[in-house]
């Protein structure tokens, strides 16, 4: 059994970092784009009042969800990619504590909502969104990554989205829907993680009975990530329980139509990420000069793609919104360019901070995920009463720019310095490409050609060090 298992992990891991980046980034940005309309069209047809209560019903469901001790599935991926001969002992250990868990976590979820729901829809949208814990249990996309396998969950989860979207275009069609657009999240997505299984099958990965001496191991040595997943979902969240409470569902809705598309772009760098820590970690036991120089370019080349994505979403916020929610929730636009210069800072989090993971640092991600989380429940208390979902969304460049800062001192003990310096060309060529937005000159243009002006205009800026960077990169060997 384990020399199959060690086959099926040289077999599925024998891909080109590149190739593997490639095929994640286009299953994702196949995604994005269908999430997109998954986005788009229910909110349109639901209104902010409706979408807002979905967002509070998804919002309790993910403080029931803290139970599942999230980081063991960080822990779990790590302890894949280095004992890969222990591939479907992890999976059944650690499934199967998250599964009791679930049970437990849903239970709670209901006795909230039996006692403080303000309606008895409001109580059945949390208790259908809440059965989102048990496809999120169940899941073994960490065990895809843990074996470098990561385009795996990638084309799932586009699979997902399509099938949401087609049900969303058949079921959807008044603002009195809104039950049926709650249960279609977590039947679907259900369905796909059973797909997952199956694939793992034919892969040759078979998933055995818990070992319970594994289990208390992965939760004892995943205990700082139990904290920090535990934090980062309370501060997460804190303003979306605060928005319903002080300002209303409709406030709610307003927020999170801009948020979702900020989750959106953030989600970019946690791809490279998926992709690359379970190589990095890999490297650190291995090869820990290879693994140290692929960091520092990576931390790079997550700023000089930040900057971009920051200058183009900013400049075209109002035909991004148009397009995909029209006017009913154009006060969402001012929010959505408050939270594209938070943007910049997630960028530096995931580049700087989260990579940090490859090398067992938890310790810094506590810290940092400490820091990050006390400030937005701190903030999200005094800015929202006050300045509303303003507020809200300034929170999140607060919090994200602290993370970042907070993170320095370690990453300068582990990787090396941070070259400050290196952020003017990027900046500079975000600035320009705002500046260059506003024209007359470029304002009559097709958005398509717009982006390829921006686009142009960033790279001849930046150029330099978009080419220190892959030959960083290439010198480090990565792709093999």
């Amino acid at each position: 059994m384990r020399s199959t298992a060690l086959k099926t992990y040289a077999r599925m891991s024998n891909k080109s970092i590149f190739h593997a980046i490639t095929t994640v980034g286009a299953a994702t940005l196949l995604t994005k784009l269908v999430s997109l309309a998954a986005i788009g069209y229910p909110a349109r047809i639901l209104g902010p009042e409706n979408y807002g209560i979905y967002a509070y019903g998804m919002s309790l469901s993910a403080y029931a969800a803290i139970l599942l001790i999230p980081g063991l599935t960080v822990w779990g991926t790590r302890h894949i990619a280095q004992n890969k001969e222990l591939v479907g002992e992890t999976i059944g250990s650690i499934n199967f504590v998250r599964l009791t868990l679930a049970i437990v976590a849903y239970l709670g979820l209901y006795t909230f909502s039996d006692a403080y729901a303000s309606s008895l829809n409001e109580k059945n949208i949390i208790l259908i969104c809440g059965l989102t814990i048990f496809t999120n249990a169940l899941s073994v996309d960490w065990a895809f990554n843990g074996l470098e396998r990561t385009s795996i969950p990638a084309w799932l989860s586009l699979i997902n989205n399509i099938i949401v979207v087609s049900c969303l275009f058949i079921l959807i069609h008044t603002p009195g829907d809104l039950f049926n657009y709650a249960l279609i999240m977590p039947v679907v997505s259900l369905s796909i993680v059973f797909l997952s299984y199956i694939t793992l099958r034919i892969h040759g990965v078979i998933i055995k009975s818990p070992q319970f001496t594994l289990a208390y191991k992965a939760v004892h040595q995943s205990k700082q990530l139990i904290a920090v997943f535990a934090l980062i979902t309370i501060g997460h969240y804190a303003s979306n329980i605060i928005i319903k409470k002080e300002l209303g569902a409709e406030s709610l809705g307003i927020f999170m139509a801009a948020y979702y598309l900020f989750e959106l772009a953030s989600s970019i760098p946690s791809l490279v990420g998926t992709v690359v820590m379970p190589r990095i970690s890999r490297y650190v036991i291995t090869d820990r000069p290879r693994a140290l120089s692929v960091t520092a370019a990576l931390s790079r080349g997550y700023m000089l793609l930040g900057f971009l994505m920051v200058s183009i979403l900013y400049s075209e916020a109002d035909f991004i919104f148009d397009l995909i929610y029209g006017n009913k929730y154009n006060e969402s636009i001012n929010v959505f360019r408050m939270m594209c210069i938070g943007l910049v800072f997630n960028f530096a989090v995931c580049g700087y901070t989260n990579i940090l993971m490859s090398f067992s640092e938890d310790n810094t991600m506590l810290l940092v995920t400490i820091t990050s989380n006390i400030l937005a429940v701190l903030l999200s208390i005094i800015l929202i009463p006050t300045f509303g979902i303003v507020g809200a969304s300034a929170i999140i460049a607060i919090i994200d720019g602290a993370g970042w800062l907070v993170s320095l001192k370690k990453y300068k003990n582990i990787i090396g310095e941070v070259d400050i310096l290196s952020w003017l060309r990027p900046s500079a060529g975000a600035l320009l490409v705002i500046l260059l937005s506003t024209t007359d000159l470029i304002s009559s243009f097709h958005i398509l050609f717009k982006i390829f002006i921006y686009c142009f205009t960033y790279v001849a800026i930046t150029w330099s060090k978009i080419k220190c960077v892959f030959y960083e990169l290439k010198n480090s060997n990565i792709h093999e």
